[in-house]
């Protein structure tokens, strides 16, 4: 080959450097550039160094699969035992009811009761001696007042400006009043058809006031002065006139009702003068003011007489049957029975802890006295001057049980003693399909635990003050049968393989199992110290209890009724004082609830398997729902249920409902869990809500080196990667996203929105090197994908050294075929040239035809 000639095969290699070299220059085309696989979303490369992809999620999820739908427990409704109201959500029920004041209405034969901290007033029929009736009023009402020309109950309100009225018709509020700042004190007069009203916050500590309302219309008539901080108000018929106390200036002011203006002010009526009553028959007005009762003649508006009667009098009550006057003696707890013809004390009565009101009942001859500790109404005979009877406004919720044929819970209700007399308790019998009181079912004193017979449509419920069961159908919601026990019977497991109830005694230490065929006792087994809390295990046919003061788990067979296993929970200092237990299918354990949190036995070994970190402290009651796989604990003292997963043993939710919670129960047709809270009176309703199905929202970079740290802003929420994806789970709906820079590269797109519409969505991200798009001026994109003409320079390229090599191979070609050196032929015609002056070119000569030559 001679010099300067090029061979093919170096010209082909040539012309692929020099595509290579121009490839090698496009952004995003690095040799080591990470590629990104869409269908599985993991990088594609070198995978022995390939990280998880960097997702919150974590490792177990799978890109672009679609997320399953939570459920996250919450407390729905709140049932309030003591009028029925059911309100929506945790409602914060206030403590109790603590019944302040009463009213007689002689035209329906009812009491009428301010329930102070329940906001509502209770009726009680005064032929039956049971509430009829809860009428929500809202606030604090402390005074009551019956308009017996519109068969109305006027009721005030401490914590506000409203004085409800309400129609004994159907006892439900028709109207609403505004009035002055915390009203306390109420009366009706029927001379004007008017009712006075003393607001004791206004003016504090200056004159107060006293609303006049008419009863036609409802409206506030007149305003009228008076001392400071007045709280009762009494109306004097004899002389058409109002008596108002204002305890914060020991006085006594005496309204005209006919100009509505003060006519009298008495004073030095004694410390802190509280309610006043009006006696008709001597026109006298009694105060109840210090430790004394004070005596005021209506004649010469003087103090007549002072009555030492018990400490601090509050209530004050004219029986006009007897020409008596009754004082509730709310810290000597009794009431002082005055003779007005001799202003002395006659009578003495014990009459429960705190009373507070008093109503006189014309119609039975009888006294109801609030007592504000108890939540309870004693009733007192003025023939024999003792209490007759006790209405209970309000009781402590405490077990409860799911009756899954008739799909109802039943909730048992202690209550207090007055007296010294402990009254019988009862059951509430709650539909889950309105979540309503449908029936209350007198039971024995203080009943506790609660359990649901299946096989005979039964309920049994332990009465720890009685030491007895009672038995109830479920429908006919009557008692069938009481069986007497071991001392202070609690908890009730039914053992459905052996028609079986088995009660714990805490007082002798024992279990009496009752056979629901006869209900009769058929054994009792000595277990551990003050047995609480059972459990049934339908699995093996054992029955777990949890011994409070000895630290421990007995297990009874239920096939010879004996203890076949005592469990060590890891004495007081690991999981004392256990109470309550619940039985696990699936996993077949039993869950124990204790002071130090919450055990797990397995019923196969009756071995600990674990102590459930972060449970209630303490723990109560427990109830397993089989659908979540959950226990559900209560803790009684923050008013907390902890959901405890069965899968791992953790805490997976802290639920907040009412005060004091302490049973709970699974209903399974509705699955929801009913939680009796004891302090606060009511039964809270938990239910799952259902939260959306969320979807993974992954995005993908190109450009980076690999291993470069990026970030993305989603819907608020930032995530950061070394890897080429990252993704969020949303759900469905529309969301910014902002990407953050990279030192060195600009992102495109940088911002925007994506949208999630039941399924997962994937979004690409460009980064481009700062440095050489500033090197370089900005071009439009040119053929094949490449900026600017570069795409057409690079073809062009290419075609011009295929060109070339095309016309050095023909000059070659031709340089072989003509030889070394010249031909004879040539010679002769160059010599003829010489001769002629002309010579031809070969190509001439050969263009021409040749003669045909013969051999």
């Amino acid at each position: 080959m001679m010099r300067g000639e090029r061979s093919p095969a170096l010209l082909v290699v040539s012309s692929a450097i020099l595509f290579a070299l121009i490839w090698q220059g496009i952004p995003g085309h690095a040799p080591h550039a990470t590629k990104v696989d869409v269908a599985n979303g993991l990088s594609v490369g070198d995978f022995s160094k390939t990280k998880p992809v960097g997702s919150p999620l974590g490792s177990d999820r799978v890109l672009g699969s679609t997320e399953l739908a939570a459920s996250s427990p919450y407390v729905k409704n709140t049932l309030v035992l003591s009028n029925g109201t059911l309100a929506p959500g945790n409602f914060a029920a206030t403590y109790g009811v603590n019944p302040v004041a009463a009213a007689y209405d002689s035209g329906k034969g009812d009491i009428f009761v301010a329930d102070q901290y329940s906001g509502s007033v209770s009726v009680i029929s005064d032929a039956t001696e049971t509430v009829v009736a809860g009428v929500p009023v809202g606030g604090q009402p402390m005074g009551v007042a019956y308009d017996s020309g519109r068969g109305e109950i006027f009721v005030t309100d401490a914590t506000s400006k409203e004085v409800s009225v309400i129609s004994d018709t159907n006892d439900s509020v028709v109207a609403t009043v505004t009035v002055g700042s915390a009203s306390w004190g109420v009366a009706y007069d029927g001379g004007k058809g008017e009712i006075f009203v003393a607001d004791s916050g206004s003016g504090s500590p200056g004159p107060g006031t006293v609303s006049v309302i008419s009863d036609t219309n409802d409206t506030v008539v007149a305003t009228v002065i008076v001392g400071s901080q007045p709280v009762g108000v009494a109306y004097d018929s004899g002389k058409g006139e109002i008596f108002v106390t204002n305890s914060g200036g020991q006085s006594v002011s005496v309204i005209s009702d006919a100009s509505n203006t003060v006519r009298a002010t008495i004073s030095s009526t004694g410390y802190s003068p509280f309610w006043p009553a009006y006696d008709s028959g001597r026109g006298e007005v009694f105060v109840s003011a210090g430790d004394a009762v004070r005596v005021i003649s209506d004649a010469n508006n003087t103090i007549v007489a002072t009555i030492p009667v018990g400490s601090w009098p509050y209530g004050t009550a004219y029986d006009n049957g007897k020409g008596e006057i009754f004082v509730a003696n709310w810290n000597s707890a009794n009431v002082s029975v005055i003779s007005d013809s001799s202003n002395t004390v006659v009578a003495t009565i014990s009459a429960g802890d705190t009373p507070y009101g008093v109503a006189y009942d014309g119609g039975k001859g009888e006294v109801f006295v609030t007592n504000s500790g108890l939540y309870a109404v004693s009733v007192l005979s003025d023939t024999t001057n003792k209490v007759v009877s006790v209405v209970y406004l309000e009781t402590t919720p405490e077990g409860l049980a799911y009756d899954s044929g008739k799909g109802e819970i039943f909730v048992a209700r202690s209550v207090g003693c007055v007296s010294g007399t402990c009254g019988l308790g009862n059951v509430s019998v709650i539909s889950d399909a309105t979540n309503t009181v449908v029936a209350t079912v007198q039971v024995g004193g203080s009943p506790v635990g609660v359990a649901y017979d299946g096989g005979k449509g039964e309920v049994f419920v332990t009465n720890s003050a009685s030491n007895s069961v009672s038995v109830i159908s479920d429908s006919t919601n009557t008692v069938v049968a009481a069986v007497q026990v071991g001392g202070s019977p609690e908890g009730a497991a039914y053992d459905s393989a052996t028609g079986e109830v088995f009660v714990s005694n805490w007082g002798s230490g024992n279990v009496s199992v009752i056979s629901d065929a006869s209900n009769k006792v058929v054994a009792s087994v000595q277990v551990g110290g003050s047995p609480d809390g059972m459990a049934y295990d339908s699995g093996r046919g054992e029955i777990f209890v949890t011994n409070a003061v000895s630290n421990g788990v007995s297990v009874i067979s239920d096939a010879n009724n004996t203890v076949i296993a005592t469990i060590d929970t890891g004495g007081a200092s690991v999981m004392g004082y256990p109470t309550g237990a619940a039985y696990d299918g699936p996993k077949n354990e039993v869950l124990a609830t204790g002071s130090c949190g919450v055990c797990v036995i397995s019923d196969k070994s009756n071995a600990v398997l674990a102590i459930v970190s972060g449970a209630p402290d303490p723990g109560t009651g427990i109830a397993y729902d089989s659908v979540t796989g959950e226990a559900l604990v209560s803790d009684y003292g923050s008013n907390y249920v902890d959901a405890i997963s069965d899968a791992n043993n953790t805490v997976v939710s802290h639920i907040s409902v009412g005060q004091s919670p302490v049973q709970l129960t699974y209903d399974g047709g509705k699955g929801a869990i009913f939680v009796s809270n004891f302090q606060q009176g009511t039964v809270s309703i938990i239910a799952f809500r259902t939260l959306p199905p969320t979807y993974v929202v992954s995005f993908t970079e190109t450009g980076l080196p690999s291993g470069t740290s990026w970030s993305v802003t989603l819907n608020g929420t930032k995530s950061t990667s070394t890897n080429a994806t990252l993704a969020f789970t949303e759900p469905n709906g529309t969301y910014a996203y902002s990407v953050q820079s990279v030192v060195g590269y600009s992102a495109k797109p940088s911002s925007g929105s994506i949208t999630v519409s039941g399924s997962s969505t994937r979004t690409s991200i460009i980064f481009a090197s700062s440095a050489s798009q500033n090197c370089q001026p900005s071009r439009p994109t040119g053929f094949l994908g490449l900026p600017g003409y570069d795409g057409y320079f690079l073809v062009g390229a290419i075609m011009a050294l295929v060109a070339l090599d095309v016309a050095v191979l023909w000059a070659v070609h031709r340089r072989s075929s003509a030889g070394s050196g010249p031909s004879k032929k040539d010679e002769e015609t160059v010599e003829n040239a010489d001769k002629t002056g002309a010579a031809e070119s070969p190509e001439s000569e050969n263009s021409r035809p040749k003669p045909e030559t013969s051999k």
